[in-house]
């Protein structure tokens, strides 16, 4: 007759869960990572090529110091 493994402690168990849901928050953080990085270097992209042209509602161009 075989006996059951031993059960983890409550407070293993908790701890035994926590790891699992970080590991799994850190490989979707690391799937949608280089979707906002490009996401956001499309939009510094739109301000650089904004920054020469003239201010906000066709006012007078910012003075080059």
């Amino acid at each position: 007759m075989q006996t059951a493994a031993p059960q983890p402690s409550a407070g293993q168990r908790d701890i035994q869960r926590f790891r699992r849901q970080l590991l799994l928050q850190r490989a979707l953080l690391e799937r949608v990572a280089p979707h906002l990085q490009s996401a956001l270097d499309g939009l510094l992209d739109q301000i650089d090529a904004r920054a020469g042209s003239r201010t906000l509602f066709g006012g007078q161009p910012a003075q080059t110091l």
